[in-house]
């Protein structure tokens, strides 16, 4: 085995012991680039920095996607605007940069069926990801079956352990099924205990009552007043 060989074996095994996998792959292109254009060995070393943290937050936003369960891949760019003239594309838009995720604000989207609210849930979880948010996507009532399912075999905390750690929860189709009691006051204090994130995606009234149970208002007394709102109407 040639010299070279030798040393960019060790090379590439030095950087992936480091965790640096993107660097073990492309270091011998930069190098070749930085030689034929006399470039330093600061500027080479940043241009490796810079690929390898790219790449990181490539692999971090795909793996924030996977673990969002999103039942299918919706954009902003894919929703047309122009069928619900209503709506408020600007204020989308702006949600979209994801700082009422991290200032944990609730956001309700209400409206008829077919008027596009799952949609914009997906769109604006797939931008919650983009930016290294953990996100989780439950239609009401598999979220409400988990609920019912854990606490039948007292295991309620452990499930309410894994939904603190996310950042973002998007209900889906809530007010679409309705729950048992049981179910509705598990949902109620899901919400209740975790003030976390939420997109509660409502049918067509953002006053939801199940049974005793006022979700919107414990959404709210969660995470304080909503400033963002928007309702989207259908034609």
């Amino acid at each position: 085995m040639s010299q070279d060989a030798l040393l960019d074996g060790r090379i590439k095994a030095a950087l992936r012991q480091l965790k640096l996998p993107q660097m073990a792959r492309s270091y011998r292109d930069h190098a070749r680039q930085s030689r034929d254009t006399g470039r330093s060995h600061e500027e080479y070393l940043l241009e490796l920095l810079d690929e390898e943290l790219r790449q990181r937050a490539v692999n971090v936003a795909r793996q924030r996607r996977q673990q969002a369960r999103f039942p299918i891949a919706r954009t902003l760019d894919q929703f047309d605007f122009t069928r619900q003239p209503d709506l408020n594309r600007d204020l989308i838009l702006q949600l979209a940069r994801g700082d009422w995720v991290k200032e944990a604000r609730p956001l309700l989207l209400a409206g008829p069926v077919g008027t596009g609210k799952t949609h914009l849930a997906i769109a604006l979880g797939l931008e919650a990801t983009e930016r290294r948010y953990r996100v989780r996507f439950y239609r009401a009532d598999d979220l409400v079956r988990e609920l019912t399912e854990a606490h039948g075999e007292r295991e309620v905390s452990r499930l309410m352990a894994k939904l603190d750690r996310v950042d973002l929860l998007i209900l889906d189709e809530l007010g679409f099924v309705p729950f048992e009691r049981t179910g509705a006051e598990l949902l109620f204090n899901a919400l209740a205990h975790d003030p976390t994130h939420l997109i509660a995606h409502l049918v067509d009234t953002v006053d939801l009552r199940i049974g005793s149970c006022d979700l919107v208002a414990s959404a709210r007394r969660s995470h304080g007043p909503g400033r963002h709102l928007p309702r989207v109407q259908g034609r």
